[in-house]
């Protein structure tokens, strides 16, 4: 070329980078707008994180409270006891689908007996099953929605 070398000028940046071997160090040498979107990075960081873990927990009690209903369902007797044992299971997606079809039976039942024994039992029974269904699945809806 034409002579010219490059050599470094100064003390080579040494300066710089020994006030950013400390975290401290660097962010002493930022501006308002860097330090303020800093700390807006690291308040939703935080919040994330919180968000995370408790989003973990609640998924893990619904799940341990889920394999005990299906303990209690499979090996209850009746209908009432299982609705009795899912009372006290609030976080099971489970035990609430159920009890979200056990109250719509019971009001079918019900409205039956209030009904008297006349008619077309066939159809009003399919009916019925129908009304069980459409419930449960609006109760597996909105289980899904809150988890």
């Amino acid at each position: 070329m034409n002579g010219t070398e490059f050599a470094p000028v100064g003390d080579g940046g040494a300066g710089l980078s020994q006030a950013q071997d400390s975290l401290l160090g660097l962010v002493g040498h930022l501006g308002t707008v860097e330090i303020a979107v800093l700390a807006v990075l690291a308040y939703f960081s935080i919040v994330c994180w919180g968000i995370f873990f408790y989003k973990r927990r609640e998924l893990r009690r619904a799940a341990k409270q889920s394999e005990r209903f299906l303990e209690v369902f499979w090996e209850a007797k009746n209908l009432a006891t299982i609705h009795t044992a899912s009372l006290d299971l609030k976080a099971s997606p489970l035990a609430q689908m159920f009890r979200a079809g056990y109250q719509e039976v019971q009001r079918l039942t019900k409205a039956k007996r209030q009904a008297g024994a006349g008619g077309d039992e066939i159809s009003t029974d399919l009916a019925g099953i129908d009304n069980v269904e459409r419930t449960m699945r609006r109760a597996m809806t909105q289980e899904i929605t809150a988890l």
